[in-house]
């Protein structure tokens, strides 16, 4: 049996038709921040992302970018999270995240 991955994380015990529809609505905001990382493809931080995106919520581009990079969820790591570092606002060290190119 095939395991389903879940894009929203369900940490307020929604059910059935509710938890359904805010699955689709987190796996579309998903697709918003890995088509940014397609269109620009230069290592970013969630800030960066957070600017570049400002309809969405910080913490949904944060699970974003967490979802985007599980080899188990639905786009199988996508996105690779670097070692490469950058202070952000607060002046707290961020890592970059960037497109996981396939390595021939």
């Amino acid at each position: 049996m095939k395991q389903r991955t879940q894009s929203y994380h369900n940490t307020n015990d929604l059910f059935s038709v509710v938890l359904e529809k805010a699955d689709k609505e987190a796996m579309t905001k998903e697709d918003i921040v890995l088509d940014l990382f397609k269109r620009k493809p230069l290592p970013k931080t969630a800030e960066e992302v957070m600017a570049e995106l400002p309809f969405l919520h910080p913490s949904t581009v944060r699970r974003s970018l967490s979802n985007l990079s599980h080899p188990r969820k639905r786009h199988g790591a996508a996105l690779i999270k670097t070692k490469m570092m950058k202070l952000s606002g607060a002046g707290k060290p961020c890592h970059h995240w960037k497109l996981n190119e396939p390595t021939n």
